[in-house]
Order: C-alpha cells, then structure tokens, then sequence
C-alpha cells in the first residue's frame, strides 16, 4: 500500500489526508499539538471552553460548503461553520484510518524520512505533504520561494468574569475583534490588531494578557477583576500575502501547502490540500490501488 506522511493537523493537512485515505492509501498525520485542527483551536479551563483560534472556518471555493455541511462535527453559523462542541473537534472525523502521531515535532526531511526533535526516524514514505506555516516549511523544506509568503501574528486574550459586560461591545485600540463564547458564563475572546501584535511579539503572556486587558475592560463596561484570565500568541496567524499557487513542489516527493498557498479563509487551506491529495495520488496510486 502507498505510504504518506503528512506534517500538519490543521485545515490544510487533514483535508489532504482525509482524500487519500478515501482514494486508498496509508496516510500517517504528524504535528507538534497534542490536539488537532491547528489554528481551529479550543482552550479548556476552570470557567469553561475558550476558542482562541479561529471564531469559525469560511470559503466559497468548490467543494467546500459540501465538505463542511458533510461533518457532523460541523454547524452553521452566519457565513462560515463553527466546530463541535468546540472548533478543535471541526475535524476530527477527517483523521478516521489515519495513524495519528500527536505531541511529535519534525525538524528535518531526508529522502522521505522525517526525523523529529528526538532523532528519531519515521518512514521513508512515498510522498510527503508539508502543510505548516509556511516559515516552519520554509525551515523543513529549505524553497526560497516559500520567503515570499507573508503571515501576521496575532496576540490573543482569554478572560471571564461572574457577570455580564455590553453585549455587543465594540473594540478598543489595539483589539480588532471582540467574541463572546458559547454557552453559559461570560467569557470572552478578543483579538489584537496584527501590527500591534507584530511590534508586542516577544512581550511575555502575562505582560500582554494584562495589557490587553484594560482595552477588553473599557470596551465591555467591567467594573469587577476577571475570574479567569490568559494570553495565547499565535505567531502564524493569517495570510498577509500568499504564495499565488495552491501548493509548491519542492521534489522528491514532497509538497508544501496550506491557508498561505492561496489565501486567508479556511477555504483556501481545503482547496491547497485537496490540490495535493490529488497531485500525490495521481503520482503515486496505480488504478489498482485507488478506491472510491
């Protein structure tokens, strides 16, 4: 049976795996996280669930609304599709089949081998899906034209309180947006602007959490100290400025792709993963294996 490797459990990654399993390879997914869904991400705490990633996941691209309205993982919401319960578990049903290698970061490619931060080897494998931020699979992969690709980082602040603030607050400088969570409690999400985020990047958590705090308190009207407060940097956040293709060929089997190849929404990432399902199978799938 055909092997792939897959580097990335988030949009990108997962919808690469899910139409290989389907077409009748082997597919093993490797991240970092611990969880899956990457930046569709979901904090538990002591008050309740945070989404500290995206809100929701949007895109009008073919295939994507059947994609998202075929998950029952899934459920609309306004524009775009939130996760359930939370947005980490949007995905999961993607990673039925696959060898799921969580808590393993790669740090090098050698012939299809992707060795981790221990030395330790995995592979080789037919082919191998990159699907990171595209700094990170500039790291991995060494293509200069992966430079190209600008991402903003976002600074993010979780906090709650016992009682209720404006309901529909608008943002104080420097947040740009401002989310109530879902269900009981008030706990809120909000976003900071990404050239602030940019200029605050290496600023410890707490020093930012209380930073941001004070906006996120002026723009809910709160009189009372949080009961529960974090921060969450996420270094690689959204696409500033993609590639223009939906995935870079860096040979010998190996592609790169994700949200950065094409764009910001969440459908950009499907469109770049279901671009490489499609390269590597017609590659590496004789008739003979491929099912569906």
């Amino acid at each position: 049976m055909t092997r792939i490797a897959i580097i990335g459990a988030g949009m990108a990654g997962l919808t690469a795996a899910r139409h290989l399993l389907d077409a009748g390879a082997e597919v093993t997914v490797f991240d970092k996280s611990r969880g899956v869904g990457g930046r569709l991400a979901t904090r538990r705490s002591d008050v309740g669930a945070f989404d500290h990633g995206a809100p929701l996941v949007q895109g009008d691209g073919a295939g994507f609304a059947e994609a998202m309205d075929g998950l029952a993982s899934a459920e609309r919401h306004g524009d775009g599709w939130r996760g359930l319960p939370g947005m980490s578990g949007l995905l999961k049903p993607w990673l039925a089949g696959a060898i799921h290698v969580p808590g393993c970061r790669i740090v090098r490619i050698e012939k299809r081998v992707l060795v981790d931060e221990t030395d330790a080897r995995h592979g080789p494998f037919d082919a191998v899906i990159v699907a990171v931020p595209a700094p990170q699979a500039l790291d991995l992969t060494g293509q200069d034209a992966l430079a190209q690709v600008v991402m903003d980082p976002v600074w993010t602040v979780l906090a709650a309180w016992d009682g209720a603030g404006a309901e529909d607050p608008d943002p104080v400088a420097p947040l740009d947006k401002i989310l109530l969570q879902r269900g009981p409690g008030f706990r809120w999400i909000a976003h900071a602007r990404a050239e602030w985020s940019r200029a605050n990047l290496e600023r410890t958590k707490a020093d930012i959490a209380a930073e941001l705090l004070t906006s996120l308190v002026r723009a809910l009207g709160q009189v009372e100290a949080p009961i529960h407060l974090d921060a969450h940097r996420w270094r690689y956040a959204r696409v500033a400025r993609p590639l223009g293709a939906p995935f870079l060929d860096c040979g010998d089997g190996v592609l790169a792709g994700g949200d950065w190849a094409l764009g910001p929404d969440a459908g950009h990432a499907f469109a770049s993963g279901r671009a490489m399902a499609r390269e590597i199978a017609s590659r590496t799938l004789s008739a003979a294996d491929q099912v569906g």
